[in-house]
């Protein structure tokens, strides 16, 4: 033990005697480890980590693709009633969504908050609780301009109200209309899509107040609602999909002015960050990236190597003295062995922190 404690004594001295060394070792080290913890860090938060809501595998987001043309995920209102009426037999329940931006006002104070205008069904598909008071009634948001409530975004909730129970049931202004706030979302649920963080949320018949067409509910011209289900027990996407594109059938059929040539499907919700895309572009680009990080890794171990091998021959001379005074060959490389762990270490404390800084701008 004793020859172990001397072993690191010597091993940091020697660090600290060369100082210029030591720092270009430890940088090189952490930025190849602080590169490839930001970068699997980004493609864990687009494209693997599930949304924290219960079954997150059975969550599919729905698109289409008409004439031939790129694949869309937004549809009008009255296609989101014919799909969810015609596809209850895999999809347990379908629920909408539309992104906004909207003044929030309160106590003197006004903020823009990115708003989700959703369906009533929407938390209850994926099956959450609300953090307090209550979250939307089924009914709710299913006509214009009829329930003026919202629902703040938990990390919203905090920064803003310091987590006060005492906001729900008080009056706010959003856009310069009243609303009521009813409750808060669940704690780790930033909102369905991951890039935009989902700060309240408001029943999709009220985004009227952003200047939508007040006829949107009846418009099948007007694409603008990004549709999530959760598909039943025991069914596939490749079932969902199947029974899907009998539902666009149907719709060519009798919309075709508005609906011509539709195909739609239904794919992962974590294969459709940001947007669902039938060549799955995102995640192979995501793969390269990865690629591209493991080799920065590669070659900041291997320039370490070469400033260990140039340094070795620098210290030929040391180590050759230490032999003459009886040094044997174990306790030789047990020496150099302590100090590469040293040099590791330093190296890898300094990558986390950078990583973590990284990971942390990210969100």
């Amino acid at each position: 033990m004793n020859t172990l404690k001397n072993d690191v004594l010597y091993g940091v001295r020697m660090l600290r005697k060369s100082p210029a060394f030591t720092i270009v070792a430890v940088l090189t080290l952490a930025l190849g480890i602080g590169a490839n913890t930001t970068i699997f860090s980004l493609v864990n938060w687009l494209i693997l980590r599930p949304m924290p809501v219960v079954h997150p595998e059975q969550i599919s987001v729905l698109a289409y693709q008409q004439r031939h043309g790129n694949t869309q995920n937004q549809f009008s209102v009255p296609d989101y009633r014919v799909i969810r009426r015609q596809t209850a037999s895999v999809f347990s329940d379908l629920a909408g969504y539309q992104i906004g931006i909207d003044g929030f006002s309160t106590g003197g104070r006004a903020d823009r908050l990115m708003t989700y205008y959703v369906t009533g069904n929407f938390f209850r598909m994926l099956g959450m609780q609300p953090a307090a008071g209550r979250l939307f009634l089924p009914e709710e948001g299913e006509n214009v301009d009829s329930d003026p409530v919202i629902v703040l975004g938990y990390p919203y909730w905090q920064k803003r109200f310091g987590g006060q129970l005492d906001i729900v049931g008080k009056k706010v202004s959003l856009d310069g209309k009243p609303f009521t706030v009813i409750g808060v979302a669940q704690k780790d649920f930033y909102g369905p899509y991951p890039i935009l963080e989902a700060q309240a949320y408001l029943p999709l018949g009220m985004n009227t107040i952003e200047g939508t067409p007040r006829d949107f509910m009846e418009n099948r011209g007007l694409r603008q609602v990004v549709l999530m289900g959760r598909l039943r027990d025991g069914v596939t996407l490749q079932q969902a999909t199947a029974s899907l594109g009998v539902v666009g059938q149907h719709l060519a059929a009798d919309f075709p002015e508005f609906d011509k040539d539709i195909e739609i499907r239904a794919y992962s919700e974590t294969r459709s960050r940001p947007q669902p895309d039938a060549d799955n572009s995102v995640a192979i680009i995501s793969g390269l990236f990865l690629g591209l990080a493991a080799m920065v890794l590669l070659l900041a171990c291997m320039n370490v190597a070469n400033i260990l091998l140039v340094r070795a021959t620098i210290r030929e001379r040391e180590v050759a003295i230490c032999a003459a005074l009886g040094a044997s060959r174990s306790r030789l490389v047990r020496q150099l062995l302590s100090e590469s762990i040293l040099l590791a270490l330093l190296g890898g404390f300094a990558g986390l922190v950078l990583g973590f800084g990284g990971s942390s701008l990210l969100g």
